[in-house]
C-alpha cells in the first residue's frame, strides 16, 4: 500500500511543491492571435482596373453588334445563289423622270416640278420644298410632256461660270495643252474677234458667260443632243440673267431668268413658258471643230483653258459613240418619232440645215467614211456647200459665208424637224476630200 503524503508535515509539503509547481495565474484568459497586415490602397486600384476592363468590353460589344432600324431593314437576307446574267451597261442607268404637272386647286395655273425635295437620309423627310415653275403661259407648240427632269439634277445645281474679263482664263491656241487632235472645240467670231471653247470644259457646267468684242455671250453645250449654241443674253433691250432650271426640253438644257421665272430653250433661244413666252434671244453662229484641224489654222486665237486631265496621252473626249452617255439615259425616257431615216441611228451625228422652208440632214459619219468632204446641195432651192471635217463635226457655207446650221445627234434633229429629209449622195455632187 502506497504511503500518502503527510499533510501535517511542512517539509513534505515543500517537497511536493518543488516536484510539480502550479501555474502562477491559472484563472487568466488566453490572448487572441495578432491579425495579418493588409494593403487597402492596392486592393482598391485592382478592383477599379477590373471594373474598367469589364465596362469597356461591354461598350465595345454594344457598338459592334448594334444595328439601326434602317440597317436591319437593309440587311441582306440569305438567298439561294442564282446564276449571274451579263447586263448591258445601259441596264444600270436610272430612268429619267418627266417633269410632273401640277394644278392649283380652284385656279387655271399650271406648274412643272423642276427639282425633287432634298432628303437628309434615305426614307427621311424632305427638308425643303421643290422648285416649281409656272407654265400656264406657253409658247405655241410647246408641250409639257417634253420637259424632263434628269435623275439627281436640281435647279441652280450648275452655276454658270463667268470668264475673267482680263482674259486670264484664255491662252493662245499654240500655247494650249491638254487637248488631243480629235477633241472638239466650239469656235465663234464676233466683230472680227475669234474665240474657242473646248467641249470637255463646257461639259462640266451648264454654259459659260463671256464678253467677246464688247458683246456679252452665253455659250452652251448640250451633252444629250451634242449641240453647241451661243445666245446673246439681251432680249427686248434688257440683259437676261439665265440660271439652271434643272430641266431639259427635247434633250436640250432649259434655263430660267431670275427676273420673271420664264423657261428658255438653250438650243433655239426661245422662251418656252412663263411671262415672256414666245420671245427669242438672238443667236450667234458657232462651228464645232476637231482641235487638231482648228488649232493648226488658228494658232493665235484665244482658247478657254481646258480643265486639267490625267496624263493619259489624249483628251477627255471619247473617240467613239459606242459608250454610255446621258443620251442613252434620255432616250430611255423619250424616243422621238418622225420620218424614217433608213440606216441612221439615234446617236448618229448629222448636220442639219433649214433653207427655203426645207429641213435636211447630212449624215456626217457616212460622208466621212466615204471620203466626201465638200458637198454641193440646194435644199429648198437655195445652194449651200456642206463641209465635213470629221465623223461628228462640219459646217455650211452659202456664198462663201457661214450660215446657221446645227450639228447634233439624229434623234434630236428628227424631233425638232419631224418632216426633215436625209441627204443621199446620189442626189447631189460630192467632191472627195484630200
Amino acid at each position: 500500500m502506497q504511503d500518502l503524503p503527510n499533510t501535517d508535515d511542512p517539509g513534505s509539503m515543500q517537497a511536493d511543491t518543488n516536484i510539480s509547481p502550479a501555474p502562477a495565474e491559472e484563472s487568466a484568459e488566453p490572448e487572441a492571435p495578432e491579425a495579418a497586415p493588409t494593403d487597402f490602397g492596392r486592393n482598391v486600384w485592382m478592383l477599379a482596373i477590373i471594373v474598367g476592363v469589364v465596362v469597356v468590353a461591354w461598350i465595345a460589344s454594344i457598338v459592334t453588334h448594334r444595328r439601326t432600324p434602317d440597317q436591319e431593314q437593309a440587311a441582306p437576307r440569305p438567298e439561294p445563289p442564282m446564276p449571274q446574267q451579263p447586263r448591258a451597261p445601259q441596264a444600270s442607268i436610272p430612268v429619267p423622270s418627266a417633269a410632273l404637272e401640277f394644278r392649283v386647286v380652284g385656279s387655271e395655273e399650271t406648274f412643272v416640278l423642276a427639282s425633287e425635295p432634298l432628303r437628309l437620309s434615305p426614307g427621311g423627310p424632305a427638308y425643303r420644298l421643290p422648285r416649281l415653275f409656272n407654265v400656264s403661259q406657253r409658247a405655241a407648240a410647246t408641250s409639257i410632256e417634253r420637259f424632263v427632269r434628269m435623275p439627281g439634277r436640281r435647279a441652280d445645281q450648275k452655276p454658270v461660270p463667268v470668264t475673267d474679263p482680263d482674259g486670264a482664263a484664255f491662252r493662245l491656241a499654240r500655247e494650249t495643252e491638254g487637248l488631243a487632235a480629235g477633241d472638239r472645240v466650239v469656235a465663234l467670231s464676233i466683230n472680227s474677234t475669234d474665240r474657242a471653247y473646248p467641249v470637255q470644259g463646257l461639259k462640266t457646267c451648264l454654259a459659260v458667260r463671256d464678253t467677246v468684242a464688247g458683246a456679252p455671250v452665253f455659250v452652251c453645250w448640250n451633252d444629250i443632243t451634242q449641240t453647241a449654241t451661243c445666245l446673246l443674253p439681251q432680249v427686248g433691250g434688257a440683259e437676261v440673267d439665265w440660271l439652271d432650271a434643272g430641266l431639259t426640253y427635247g434633250g436640250n438644257a432649259v434655263v430660267y431668268d431670275a427676273a420673271s421665272g420664264s423657261l428658255w430653250d438653250t438650243a433655239s433661244g426661245m422662251c418656252l413658258a412663263g411671262p415672256r413666252s414666245g420671245e427669242s434671244a438672238p443667236t450667234v453662229p458657232v462651228v464645232v471643230w476637231p482641235w487638231g484641224t482648228w488649232s493648226a489654222d488658228n494658232p493665235d486665237v484665244s482658247v478657254l483653258t481646258p480643265p486639267r486631265q490625267p496624263a493619259t496621252g489624249r483628251g477627255a473626249e471619247p473617240e467613239t459613240a459606242d459608250i454610255v452617255t446621258p443620251t442613252d439615259l434620255y432616250l430611255r425616257m423619250q424616243r422621238p418619232t418622225g420620218t424614217a431615216a433608213g440606216t441612221l441611228k439615234d446617236r448618229d451625228f448629222v448636220l442639219g440645215v433649214v433653207r427655203g422652208g426645207v429641213a435636211r440632214a447630212y449624215p456626217l459619219g457616212a460622208l466621212d467614211e466615204s471620203g466626201s468632204r465638200v458637198i454641193s446641195d440646194s435644199p429648198g432651192g437655195q445652194p449651200v456647200e456642206v463641209r465635213v471635217t470629221s465623223w461628228r463635226t462640219g459646217y455650211t457655207l452659202a456664198g462663201g459665208k457661214p450660215v446657221d446650221a446645227s450639228v447634233m445627234l439624229w434623234f434630236a434633229w428628227q424631233a425638232a424637224h419631224p418632216e426633215t429629209d436625209v441627204f443621199r449622195p446620189a442626189e447631189s455632187v460630192a467632191e472627195p476630200g484630200d
